[in-house]
């Protein structure tokens, strides 16, 4: 992985614990730790997109047996309903493979970084 793509994954994850500091689960309210992908990210089409990454605290994110990593078809509903209305939309977007090059992966970094700064 190349290092502003790499730079983009670490903006991407600090932009969401930035805006949701607090685990997103109903009912936890404990320190976010982690934003989790909520569709794969493979194919790249909202990999970088914060409405498509929920604050999670560990518990939540990859421990324990109700966890995003542990059972996703179980956390399924909660992320739906984190998301809301916009959620089928970004599954759809989340399908599409995107082809990103190096100047795309910089102007990526330089989105992320105004919504950082709160721009």
């Amino acid at each position: 992985m190349n290092a502003t793509k790499a730079a983009c994954y670490r903006l991407i994850q600090v932009v969401t614990l930035k805006q949701y500091p607090i685990c997103r689960v109903p009912g936890c309210n404990l320190k976010a730790s982690a934003g989790h992908h909520a569709f794969p990210r493979n194919r790249l089409g909202t990999a970088f997109n914060p409405k498509a990454v929920i604050s999670l605290c560990l518990g939540h994110h990859t421990f324990g047996s109700f966890s995003a990593h542990e059972s996703p078809e179980l956390f399924e509903p909660v992320i739906k309903s984190i998301i809301g209305d916009e959620y089928e939309t970004l599954r759809k977007l989340s399908l599409m493979t995107i082809q990103f090059r190096e100047a795309d992966y910089k102007r990526i970094r330089k989105i992320l970084d105004k919504e950082l700064k709160g721009e």
